[in-house]
C-alpha cells in the first residue's frame, strides 16, 4: 500500500509559518548572545520581548477580530491555571533560556530547541493521552531525534 502525503492550504500556511518562526528564532538566538557584549541585561531583553509580544498579539487579535468574551466567562480556577502557565512556562521559560545564552553558545541552546518537541510528545501522552498516529508524525520524530544527534555529536569534535 502506498502512502501520499496530501497538504491543504492550510498545511502550507502552517509549514510557512513555522519556518518563518525558524528562522525569527535564530535571529533571537543570535541578538541575544550579542546583546551581552554590550551589557544590555537578560531582564531588558526579556521586558522589551515580553511588550513586543503583548503589543504584536493584541493587534493581531484585534485584526482577525476575536472574540474576547470567552476571557469573560473563565472561572478562578480557571485564571489560576491560566496564570499558572504564564508564570512557569512562559516567564519562567524564557529567563532561563535568556540566562543560559549568557553561559552557552547559541547553537548547542538553539540545538536543544527540538527537545521540546519530544517533551511535548511525552507530555501529551502522559497527561492527554495523544498518540502519534501516522508513519509521517513518527517520520518526523525519527528526522528530529537523528538531525538533533547528529549535530550535537559533531560538536563534540
Amino acid at each position: 500500500k502506498e502512502m501520499q502525503l496530501v497538504l491543504a492550504a492550510s498545511d502550507w500556511l502552517g509549514i510557512g509559518l513555522a519556518a518563518i518562526s525558524g528562522v525569527f528564532l535564530a535571529f533571537y538566538m543570535i541578538f541575544i548572545k550579542r546583546s551581552f557584549r554590550f551589557q544590555i541585561t537578560g531582564d531588558a531583553i526579556f521586558t522589551v520581548q515580553i511588550i513586543a509580544l503583548t503589543v504584536v498579539m493584541s493587534i493581531s487579535s484585534l485584526g482577525f477580530q476575536e472574540s474576547w468574551t470567552p476571557w469573560l466567562q473563565l472561572e478562578a480556577v480557571d485564571w489560576l491555571v491560566f496564570i499558572a502557565f504564564v508564570g512557569i512556562a512562559l516567564v519562567f521559560a524564557n529567563y532561563a533560556q535568556i540566562s543560559a545564552l549568557k553561559h552557552l553558545p547559541a547553537p548547542l541552546v538553539s540545538s536543544m530547541m527540538p527537545l521540546r518537541l519530544v517533551s511535548t510528545l511525552a507530555g501529551g501522552a502522559l497527561l492527554l493521552g495523544e498518540r502519534l498516529t501516522s508513519a509521517w508524525q513518527f517520520l518526523g520524530a525519527i528526522i528530529i531525534l537523528v538531525t538533533l544527534s547528529l549535530y550535537l555529536s559533531q560538536q563534540n569534535h
